[in-house]
């Protein structure tokens, strides 16, 4: 893609054109980023034709034919195996490979994962779940239940034992560890795809209630228990950002008091009750590493949903009016959903199987339809498995 600014100042002009160009020139800027970052789809004609254009594969017989159309509009015409040698397609990489598969030679396309590494080769047979292949001096090999010792000898390198480790015969594990190994350098954390971890910790509440019979909203604050178990999935290959969904519950009492005046009566109002909640928030975090493998903090933030539920609870009234005073004892039970939002922050110490113990704290902010309010702070600790 060829990009070309031809801008006319005029004296007079200079000053507003100014923006203008700012914006031009990122423009142009970004477009550069783009085309060096976009990788069209190629085919390999006879070892020697190079041509881009599009791929389709073809469904009936993926690993001995491809289609390949050079313009958008035209039609697709179909290669066999015998005219090329590689295609990239659908940001994959696919090459011609002869092997010896299941008692017979086959020469079939296998596609390449992370086939920019330099270090190592393995191939996956394309229309067949958990069949990899590694290349050698000799030729590729079926990899099998010893394939961690197969890729470790090939790798070469202490540094990524512990996710050759915990690495799996799948496409999502071994891209991640080919894709880390690339690199070329132990910065990061290592860590699975998705990982489960329960949490105990303490609630304080704070509460913003509606009172029977009067007008105002009463501060209540309380502190219990919570437990959750908090599911987490990391999609990116640095694993340094995650979504969370963290079903918890929280039990424990509350108590208030609040005096005021209502025309010529003085009223002082005692509530308690025990309280139970079902939270269910959702939560982005972000890692940052402190020591790789072993200690880093987080920051999540999120949308927060939870059902309250109170009961056992009571409601004393004094009213003191000259030298009277009335009393008046009533059961106080009170539920509702509330949503809002949960912010938090912590740190994990991770262990050598990769498994972590986790230490942080919560905040949350709701509200429900009546504008009652619902505030907790979370302390807890947590094991990662």
């Amino acid at each position: 893609m060829k990009t070309i600014f031809n801008i006319n100042f005029t004296r007079g002009s200079r000053k507003n054109n100014i923006p203008l160009l700012i914006l031009m020139i990122f423009s142009f800027m970004f477009s550069q980023k783009v085309n060096a970052q976009k990788r069209l789809d190629h085919i390999a004609i006879n070892d020697s034709v190079y041509r881009e254009g599009y791929i389709k594969f073809n469904v009936k017989n993926p690993t001995t034919s491809v289609s390949f159309k050079w313009r958008k509009n035209d039609p697709y015409e179909e290669y066999t195996i015998d005219e090329i040698s590689e295609f990239y397609g659908k940001y994959r990489n696919y090459l011609r490979k002869t092997l010896d598969f299941r008692g017979k030679t086959v020469t079939v396309f296998l596609e390449r994962l992370v086939y920019d590494n330099p270090t190592i080769s393995i191939f996956k047979w394309m229309d067949e779940k958990g069949v990899f292949f590694i290349e050698s001096e000799s030729g590729l090999s079926l990899l099998g239940d010893d394939f961690r010792e197969e890729i470790s000898n090939k790798l070469d390198d202490p540094s990524l034992s512990v996710i050759v480790a915990m690495s799996k015969l799948n496409y999502t594990s071994l891209s991640y560890l080919l894709t880390v190994a690339n690199r070329g350098e132990n910065s990061q954390t290592f860590s699975r795809f998705f990982r489960v971890s329960p949490q105990v910790g303490g609630s304080f509440s704070s509460f913003q209630l509606a009172v029977p019979d009067q007008n105002n909203l009463l501060s209540i604050s309380g502190r219990g228990s919570n437990f959750g178990i908090n599911f987490e999935f990391l999609p990116t290959y640095s694993r340094n950002l995650s979504l969370n969904i963290l079903p918890s519950f929280s039990t424990g009492s509350a108590a208030g008091f609040k005096a005021y005046t209502d025309g010529e009566s003085n009223f002082e109002t005692d509530i308690y009750f025990n309280f139970s909640s079902l939270q269910i928030p959702a939560t982005v975090k972000y890692y940052i590493e402190l020591q790789p493998n072993s200690f880093r903090a987080f920051v999540e933030m999120g949308y927060l949903w939870s059902s309250l539920k109170a009961e056992d609870g009571e409601m004393d009234i004094a009213e003191l009016k000259e030298s009277i005073i009335a009393t008046d004892s009533r059961e106080f039970n009170t539920s509702g959903n509330y949503h809002g939002i949960i912010a938090g922050l912590g740190l994990e110490k991770y262990l050598r199987n990769t498994m972590a113990f986790t230490l942080g704290i919560r905040y949350s902010s709701q509200r429900n339809t009546n504008s009652e309010k619902m505030d907790q702070i979370t302390p807890y600790i947590g094991f990662k498995f």
